[in-house]
Order: structure tokens, then C-alpha cells, then sequence
């Protein structure tokens, strides 16, 4: 082996025994090195409207390796702010699940104002990482 690699190794060893020495499983740490990432994109159309009018948010989880596998069935959220800080939900998985191609859309009346909207991917599984999309911004008069 390297002496890189060695080195890591060994402090690995070292932090699962002194997990397990204090009772504790290395499970966890394990499992999230693993995890495959994922990316999350984001688009909104119209970006500028009539305040009442709808905006079609839509976009598309995929893994964030080479080949950008589609990850159907996965539950998305959307979030809006009005400050682009704080973030409530808008709509919970219940309501979307990416299709075949990872695909999803959402819908929304706006009213008056400046809004900021981005989505969630929480996989609740250890097979990918968690996800958030780039932030989109929607201007309702």
C-alpha cells in the first residue's frame, strides 16, 4: 500500500475502535462514505408574471457521476423564501415523485411580491446523498 493510503487506513481503525470502545456502531460513518451523490437542477417558467398566474417549477434528479444515471421515484420537495434565507415548504413529496427520467414538475399560483423557490431531495435511503437545487427567483406584479 501507498503511505497515504496506510495513513488513512489507520486513522479509520483508530476512530471505529475508540467508537467501539465507547459503545458505539461505525455503521453510520461507514455507510455515508459510500453514498453515491446526486445532483438536483431547477427551472421556473414564467419567472416574471401577473401576480395569481401560475409558474411551472420543473427539473430533474440525477446522480452526479459520468454517466448521470435518473433516479425515478424519488420524493422532491419545494421550498420558498421570501429573503432568500429562510425557507418554508411548499409542497412535500406526497405531491411529486420524479418520473423514469428523473423528471419533475410543480405548479404554483404566486402572489405579489419576490420569491425565491429551490427544491429537496432527501433519498431516506444509504444507497445516495441528499440533494438541494440552485435557487430560482420569481418576480410576481
Amino acid at each position: 500500500m501507498k503511505p497515504k493510503l496506510v495513513a488513512l487506513f489507520l486513522v479509520i481503525v483508530m476512530v471505529a475502535a475508540a467508537l467501539a470502545g465507547a459503545g458505539l456502531t461505525t455503521t453510520a460513518a461507514v455507510v455515508a462514505a459510500n453514498k453515491q451523490s446526486t445532483q438536483l437542477s431547477l427551472a421556473a417558467a414564467p419567472t416574471a408574471l401577473i401576480a395569481g398566474k401560475t409558474v411551472t417549477f420543473s427539473g430533474v434528479l440525477q446522480t452526479a457521476t459520468a454517466a448521470h444515471a435518473p433516479l425515478a421515484k424519488a420524493s422532491i420537495y419545494l421550498y420558498v423564501s421570501k429573503d432568500n434565507k429562510n425557507w418554508s415548504l411548499v409542497y412535500a413529496p406526497s405531491k411529486t415523485l420524479t418520473n423514469v427520467n428523473g423528471a419533475y414538475t410543480f405548479s404554483k399560483g404566486i402572489s405579489i411580491g419576490t420569491w425565491y423557490f429551490r427544491t429537496y431531495f432527501d433519498p431516506g435511503t444509504t444507497q445516495y446523498s441528499r440533494a438541494y437545487s440552485p435557487t430560482v427567483k420569481v418576480v410576481a406584479r
